[in-house]
């Protein structure tokens, strides 16, 4: 059905804002976030100085599904696209504990190239990626009816990346979603992980082992979150969570 959906808003690009704005309008007023592992607020304890990054802000419905567990915890959100980040602020312009930059995280300071994929002329924003492979390779006949090759494009934007350890920020939740750079994001915020021991969400994908390889000696935990609370079965789940040992979660998550 999705591949369906994908090739209709092709063809109709006005459909995509239309569906944009029904997502945002329904968390808000279902209450539900739009991926349900942002559930996993319910199971972390707040702590007295919170600040909640979201890495790879794409169209902010991430922001409101942090918004539906925390209404007013200080929120940053990173993203490399101005475009969208213009669009953000915007979005979020009346809730001024949200913050938005328009520059992307990685290990070091350095002006870099995003690309986007665009099919028919239609750009998948949160397909863009700092790796052109990531960028090209997840538009396919499995993922979009009536797949030709033919009409993918790649336009190369412009952007200015940071290490989170420059920002002097002390985040007590970070989600990671930037397209295969999880583990360089997370190199240039080793300082800031060290001291802050925040808890880590990331899209369950190929940068997940090299991250696990780099958090585990930092004292971290694998889990993802299942029906009845934090679980070692990784296995076809969206996102997998970094949990820093010291600190107590409940087993279960009430999702």
């Amino acid at each position: 059905m999705k591949r369906f959906l994908r090739w209709a808003v092709v063809q109709a690009p006005g459909l995509e804002r239309v569906r944009r704005d029904l997502q945002h309008a329904w968390q808000r007023t279902m209450g539900r976030p739009f991926d349900p592992d942002f559930a996993a607020l319910r199971s972390i304890d707040p702590r007295q100085d919170e600040l909640i990054l979201d890495v790879g802000s794409n169209y902010g419905l991430a922001i409101g599904a942090i918004r539906l567990y925390r209404p007013s915890a200080p929120v940053v959100g990173f993203e490399p696209n101005r475009r969208l980040a213009d669009g953000l602020r915007r979005r979020f312009a009346s809730d001024r504990s949200t913050t938005v930059y328009d520059v992307g995280l990685d290990a070091e300071e350095a002006d870099r190239t995003l690309y986007l994929p665009l099919y028919r002329g239609y750009a998948f924003y949160g397909l863009a990626s700092m790796i052109r492979s990531e960028a090209e390779g997840w538009l396919s006949n499995e993922t979009i009816a009536a797949y030709d090759a033919r009409w993918l494009e790649i336009e190369e934007i412009p952007c200015r990346v940071r290490p989170l350890d420059a920002l002097s920020l002390r985040p007590t939740f970070m989600k990671l979603d930037v397209q295969g750079i999880e583990d360089r994001v997370l190199t240039g915020a080793r300082k800031t992980i060290e001291a802050s021991r925040p808890v880590i969400m990331i899209e369950n994908g190929a940068s997940v082992p090299r991250c696990e390889r780099m958090l585990g000696p930092l004292g971290y935990e694998i889990k993802a979150l299942g029906q009845h609370g934090w679980t070692d079965d990784l296995r076809s789940r969206m996102n997998v969570f970094f949990l820093p040992g010291e600190r107590h979660f409940g087993r279960r998550s009430n999702a």
